[in-house]
């Protein structure tokens, strides 16, 4: 662990060497526009509309029938013919059962019913009238995925009655994390996904937790659950302000919500806001005018995960200054090393 601290600050070193060119933060270039603040509108009427008949048209989808696959495990019974019977015959990797007399037979990707149909057309070369019934033992190939932030990912059987919330369930809910007092939910429902066919479906993951019924839907075989992390949806702020800390992001977080959350801007702070950008191992440095923000005459510029927003004091200019202030005072160290004292949990 400690090694691998030392080699963050390290990259935090060389950062600072392949920026020195700068002299002063003014030579920085101006944060770019992202999508501003009062640009973040909420969906139209119209887009939120077809979200709902999306939403509305997924419910009331029926379950898929359910079509054998490898891994399904049957048992397989041909009335007044005992020795022809199998318990517990898994399907092959290549979709085939095994049939006394007959040998493979092909039914990966049909029903039980056009499978039984198939063997006993089959015997019919050597039974006069077979009556074949296949009972599901296991079925291990209608599974669906959840992984991400729970506490148990992995691949889980459904039926025609599971819902959203239900595997989530099964994956025995979302992990916590207590920081400094103040428990934190560490996984991030926002920008948590459900795909299905490889189309991303417009499900609000707080509302079906909840049990909303046109976000709550029905899971299919071969669904993937991704549970985001918050985690990987942080700011951090430091500087002139009250609390340095990281913050959670989220598509609404500009640099006016980062600072109200460090609790504001102490008396002494520079027109200037510095913004690193791109990680320890690619970073770019933005500048952004503070007080053109807090005055009305600028936008308030959005943020993205990860980003460091610095607050110099009053009259730091010359870029050496700026590093001296960041570095040596811990509060770069300490995000780097320790993020959870900063967490700030909603």
């Amino acid at each position: 662990m400690a090694g691998r601290f030392s080699s963050i600050l390290s990259a935090v070193f060389l950062l600072i060497l392949a920026a020195s060119c700068s002299s002063n933060v003014s030579d920085f270039p101006e944060i770019p526009d992202i999508a501003e603040i009062g640009e973040r509108a909420p969906l139209s009427e119209e887009a939120q509309e077809r979200q709902r008949s999306d939403l509305i048209a997924l419910g009331k989808e029926p379950f898929p029938p359910y079509l054998i696959n490898s891994g399904d495990i049957f048992w397989l019974k041909v009335y007044d013919h005992p020795d022809l019977d199998i318990l517990d015959t898994v399907v092959t990797p290549d979709g085939y059962l095994v049939v006394g007399l007959i040998g493979p037979v092909k039914v990966a990707n049909i029903t039980i019913s056009d499978a039984t149909a198939k063997i006993e057309k089959q015997l019919r070369e050597y039974i006069k009238e077979p009556k074949v019934s296949l009972f599901p033992r296991t079925i291990n190939s209608q599974l669906a995925t959840l992984a991400g932030k729970v506490q148990k990912s992995g691949r889980f059987p459904v039926n025609a009655d599971m819902r959203l919330a239900d595997l989530v369930s099964l994956g025995q809910g979302f992990p916590n994390n207590m920081d400094d007092g103040r428990q934190m939910e560490l996984s991030d429902l926002n920008a948590s996904l459900l795909i299905r066919n490889g189309k991303v479906l417009p499900v609000d993951f707080n509302k079906a937790m909840q049990g909303d019924p046109l976000h709550n839907l029905r899971i299919h075989g071969g669904d993937y659950i991704w549970i985001a992390s918050r985690t990987n949806r942080l700011v951090s702020i430091m500087g002139e302000v009250y609390e340095p800390k990281y913050v959670t992001w989220y598509e609404n977080t500009g640099i006016l919500e980062v600072i109200t959350s460090a609790r504001g801007l102490k008396d002494e702070h520079s027109s200037n806001v510095i913004v690193i950008r791109g990680g320890i191992g690619n970073p770019t440095i933005y500048r952004v005018d503070l007080d053109g923000i807090l005055s009305g005459k600028k936008p308030n510029p959005g943020l993205k995960p990860g980003d460091i927003v610095y607050v110099p004091k009053d009259g730091l200019s010359e870029y050496n200054v700026f590093i001296k202030k960041l570095l040596p005072t811990g509060q770069l160290i300490n995000l780097i090393i320790s993020p959870g004292s900063f967490l700030l949990g909603y």
